[in-house]
């Protein structure tokens, strides 16, 4: 009888030993889908655009000073952009036999030009753009990892002539939990009395 009360604490602690390691060694799928489901506030959408409007100036004053601009617009793209992780889709502003850009490079050359896909990309980036306002008209977050953002920015060059447009932003939570660009676009406000 004596062999057998010792053998209990053994076993139960053994099975408590293996309990306790396999809930640590086990990840957690549970907290990381609780931490990407976050829902996007809009305080984070403000703070992306602003980043965003500072990032897309920095090339531009990057082709005025004749230094890296295409690696700032790689890094813009990088930063804002969800080509990593999926599909992205891009309405670039200007009339063209190609308007929408599925690829990196396609938007590069929307950017700084200089790609012979795109001959008629002479670079957006390139008209020495200095401040970027945006004014959200509409926001539906309902999706806890996906937003979707419309209405009006005011993009000014160095004589401060102010250029209106409107845009639509489709923004995900990536898996690192940042906000990146699914689809976008900028364009001029549409003109109905023509």
């Amino acid at each position: 009888m004596r062999h057998t009360k010792r053998r209990h604490p053994i076993i139960l602690s053994y099975f408590l030993g293996m309990a306790l390691f396999f809930s640590f060694c086990t990840p957690n799928q549970q907290s990381d889908q609780v931490m990407l489901s976050k829902p996007i506030k809009q305080s984070e959408i403000t703070a992306f655009q602003k980043a965003y409007g500072i990032s897309f100036n920095a090339i531009s004053n990057a082709v005025e000073d004749n230094s890296y601009y295409e690696t700032a617009a790689l890094k813009h793209i990088d930063k804002f952009y969800n080509f990593s992780e999926g599909k992205v889709m891009v309405k670039i502003g200007h009339s063209d036999d190609e308007p929408y850009r599925y690829t990196s490079d396609g938007l590069l050359s929307y950017l700084i030009g200089k790609n012979s896909q795109f001959p008629n990309d002479s670079g957006i980036a390139k008209d020495n753009w200095r401040k970027m306002e945006w004014k959200n008209d509409g926001i539906i977050s309902d999706d806890n990892d996906v937003a979707i953002v419309m209405g009006k920015v005011k993009m000014t060059k160095p004589d401060n002539q102010v250029i209106d447009q409107v845009f639509t932003m489709c923004l995900k939570r990536n898996k690192a939990g940042e906000l990146k660009l699914i689809a976008h676009k900028i364009a001029l406000p549409c003109n109905l009395s023509h």
